[in-house]
Order: C-alpha cells, then structure tokens, then sequence
C-alpha cells in the first residue's frame, strides 16, 4: 500500500501538528504516518475527512496484484 499524505499535506500547508492538537492523534503516529506508513481505519477516516479527500485517493494500491487469477485449464 502507497501513502499520498506527505504529498497532500505539503500541497496545503498543513502541519502534523494540526492533527495532534485538534484530534488528538499521537506526534509519533502523525510522524509515522507522514513518512507513509499505514493508519488504522479510525485514523484514515479522520484525516481524509479533514482533508476532504476519500481514503483510497491519500492511501491506494493495486487491486489487481490481490485478484488470484485461474490457471490455464490443460487440453
């Protein structure tokens, strides 16, 4: 999974700070975060919400490398 909060949050200015004084979300998680690790549902919920942004356009992967794809049937 790739993380685009770095990227968003630089774009708009806005300050891990932010998330820690007015949610009350860890300076250390905010910092994990903000280097592109994953966050937990609740986390990714308040910080796409704040930023107005649906979860899968800050955090995102492809889909199709989990899709098990048929083996080719033998003739």
């Amino acid at each position: 999974m790739k993380s685009r909060l770095k990227e968003v949050m630089d774009e708009r200015g806005i300050k891990q700070s932010h998330f820690v004084k007015k949610y009350g979300i860890s300076a250390k998680t905010m910092s994990t975060l903000y280097r592109g690790t994953i966050p937990t549902l609740q986390n990714a919920y308040i910080i796409a919400k704040e930023l107005g942004l649906p979860i899968e356009e800050i955090w995102y992967d492809d889909i199709n490398k989990y899709i098990k794809k048929p083996k080719p049937q033998k003739t």
